[in-house]
């Protein structure tokens, strides 16, 4: 079982932003991005936390996973299951990203929950999020880095855990495999 965290914030709103993902295999923290963002709202800022998330889960989960995301943000837990219209213009294009991702996943459950309620998870991200924000004073961005380097493999569906467990990835766009360049010694059978 996946679960997925994701917090965005500004001060004040505009204002100095930053985020975080943390993606949970079994309560393990697998991994987790943030950073800051320089001058931008709360709900941009949710949503960069939201869609880099969404970015973390498809790096490391299969399409039938069991998926929980858990956002303190109505807002974007609304829109992305399209309770509620997105009407703010400059949300629209990451909306409609987060939507698609979440589109791939059919065991993906939404839960709100509330800020600073001692939900670790959610009080991870928070923190890792006022982090940056206080520490960044100088409108340094932090930015992250996509991974180029991905060589497709042909694995079929019965051997998906083996190549899983050696550290394939699932890219839910082109439906196919994948691996870093770094592993392609342990993959020769699926090339």
């Amino acid at each position: 079982m996946w679960n997925l965290y994701s917090d965005g914030g500004s001060r004040p709103n505009p204002g100095k932003s930053a985020y975080c993902a943390a993606l949970y295999n079994n309560y393990v923290l697998v991994e987790s991005i943030g950073g800051y963002m320089g001058e931008s709202t709360n709900n941009k800022a949710e949503y960069k936390a939201f869609y880099t998330g969404l970015k973390l889960i498809e790096e490391h989960c299969d399409i039938y996973d069991e998926i929980n995301i858990y956002l303190d943000s109505k807002l974007v837990l609304k829109q992305t299951t399209k309770e509620w219209k997105v009407k703010d213009e400059s949300l629209k294009d990451i909306a409609t990203k987060c939507q698609e991702i979440v589109e791939h996943y059919t065991h993906m459950k939404f839960t709100w929950i509330k800020s600073h309620s001692g939900n670790e998870g959610n009080t991870y991200v928070d923190t890792v999020c006022t982090y940056f924000i206080e520490k960044c004073k100088n409108d340094v961005i932090v930015e992250e880095k996509e991974d180029i380097s991905k060589i497709y493999i042909n694995c079929p569906y019965s051997e998906k855990d083996e190549a899983k467990q050696l550290g394939a990835k699932w890219d839910c766009t082109e439906k196919k495999w994948y691996i870093p360049s770094e592993l392609i010694d342990q993959f020769e059978k699926w090339l």
